[in-house]
Parts: structure tokens; C-alpha cells; sequence
């Protein structure tokens, strides 16, 4: 799946993702070279580290987790 994300000011995370229901309680923080964001309220949480321009991690939910990678774009 492809969507856009864009990464805010003050923490706030801005999305494309179709089951993002709730987009306005999505956010993230980073330190440095590792991010972590949610999504839906903290629903969906997403742990990633930032290498060059491209993010790899783990995601989860109280279901299920999975693996992304994620290009940066400028």
C-alpha cells in the first residue's frame, strides 16, 4: 500500500492512509534517527529508524504487527 505522510510541526502527523478515521489525534516523535508515530488515537503505532532517506521498522496494533519501510520525500 502507498500513501503520504507528512511529519509536522509540534508533533502532529498528517496522512493519506485510507483507515485513518480519526486523523486528527495522529502523531509521532522522534529521537534521533529513530521515529515513532500513531495513528487512530494510538490504535495503529508505528517504530521505525531513519537511515539516509529511508525509514524501516515495525508496526502494530492489538491485532497484528508488520514490517514497512518508508521513502522520504523532499
Amino acid at each position: 500500500m502507498t500513501y503520504k505522510i507528512t511529519f509536522k510541526k509540534n508533533g502532529v502527523l498528517s496522512t493519506t492512509h485510507p483507515n485513518d478515521v480519526t486523523p486528527d489525534n495522529d502523531t509521532w516523535e522522534q529521537n534521533r534517527e529513530n521515529i515513532t508515530f500513531w495513528y487512530n488515537d494510538k490504535y495503529s503505532e508505528y517504530s521505525g529508524v531513519r537511515k539516509g532517506n529511508t525509514i524501516t521498522g515495525t508496526g502494530k496494533n492489538k491485532t497484528e504487527s508488520w514490517e514497512f519501510t518508508m521513502t522520504l520525500i523532499k
